[in-house]
């Protein structure tokens, strides 16, 4: 099985529909999604900068969209996505944060196999997303090539 620069897409497609959807969340219901793990998490960095996080969702979706369909150059391509990096690393580390304290980002206590089990998905999608920006940097050598 040979992998190719289509492969990775999917993955940072996702990432946008997610934070596009994390968005529209937040400006339709109000700061109740505010208490899921992700979302707090990535809130506490959005307010460092100084931006709402709709706004820095929506900007992170949207440059990474670009750098998917527009971008020419595959480094261009990879500056285009690392907003959305910061954004999927930050909410794996709330993930981890979560594990590690034994309870989620709304006070919620439980055991931390299950916060885990709950959470690996933000985990791996960061691990999965930052090779895919290095593939798409010629930066990864994949061994099944």
């Amino acid at each position: 099985m040979r992998l190719s620069r289509s492969d990775y897409p999917w993955l940072l497609w996702y990432a946008v529909c997610i934070h596009t959807a994390w968005a529209m969340i937040l400006l339709a219901g109000g700061g109740a999604a505010l208490n899921s793990t992700p979302l707090h998490t990535i809130e506490s960095h959005a307010q460092w900068v100084g931006l709402s996080l709709p706004a820095m969702l929506l900007a992170s979706a949207a440059l990474a969209a670009y750098g998917l369909t527009k971008a020419e150059s595959p480094y261009t391509r990879a500056l285009c996505l690392i907003p959305q990096q910061g954004a999927v690393i930050a909410t794996a580390g709330g993930a981890i944060a979560a594990v590690i304290s034994g309870h989620y980002a709304d006070g919620v206590m439980r055991p931390w196999a299950f916060i885990l089990a709950d959470q690996l998905p933000s985990i791996l999608i960061a691990v999965f997303h930052t090779l895919a920006l290095f593939d798409l940097a010629g930066m990864l050598k994949w061994p099944l090539r």
